[in-house]
């Protein structure tokens, strides 16, 4: 099973839709963010979440999230997640944004523990992958490259003043292997970041 979760405006066929707004076509209308989701274990093949996770409640929390759809994915299931970036405008503009992301942020929910959650790490990174400009001055994409090659120092100095619009995960869930101490994303340097 294919699942797009919280579809949004972005409906596909052949997926497994779901969304909490019922102003939204979707297959299944779901709080997104209250567990157990309607899943059986390990029926999971696929998730796409499109500018999703950034909405989960604090009380909720990402570890629980990422608890709940590493349970309801099988083996080798592939998650796509997009947010917007730290440093995007609308990241802050849009006021049902409880998180804020960075290109490493989720190493350090997989593994460390900031906010007395238990880190979650049964997590592979396939990829990682910051996108420039999606809507305006889109020319800047030239510069995907080397933002993405060097991405502690883009973040860290580029980032102040092109901000950046959306970063791009990959993952893929590893059932049956003991917690990993450290699972890092293919990067060149995994650099300081707040997830406020």
């Amino acid at each position: 099973m294919k699942l797009n979760f919280g579809c949004g405006r972005d409906y596909k066929n052949g997926w497994i839709n779901i969304d909490n707004n019922i102003d939204f076509k979707a297959d299944k209308y779901v709080d997104v963010f209250k567990f157990p989701l309607p899943f059986k274990d390990g029926s999971v093949g696929e998730i796409y979440a499109s500018h999703v996770i950034e909405h989960c409640p604090r009380h909720v929390g990402l570890t629980k999230l990422f608890e709940e759809l590493y349970r309801i994915c099988r083996e080798g299931a592939v998650i796509t997640i997009k947010v917007p970036h730290v440093s995007d405008f609308g990241a802050f503009a849009d006021s049902t944004h409880h998180y804020y992301f960075k290109s490493d942020t989720l190493n350090y929910i997989f593994t460390t523990s900031f906010t007395g959650e238990k880190p979650v790490s049964r997590f592979e990174f396939v990829s990682s992958k910051i996108t420039v400009a999606l809507y305006h001055w889109r020319f800047l994409n030239v510069l995907n490259p080397f933002v993405n090659r060097f991405k502690w120092f883009s973040e860290k100095f580029l980032g102040k003043y092109i901000p950046f619009e959306e970063i791009t995960w990959v993952l893929r869930v590893k059932k049956g292997e003991p917690l990993r101490s450290s699972p890092k994303i293919n990067d060149d340097h995994a650099g300081v970041c707040n997830v406020a």
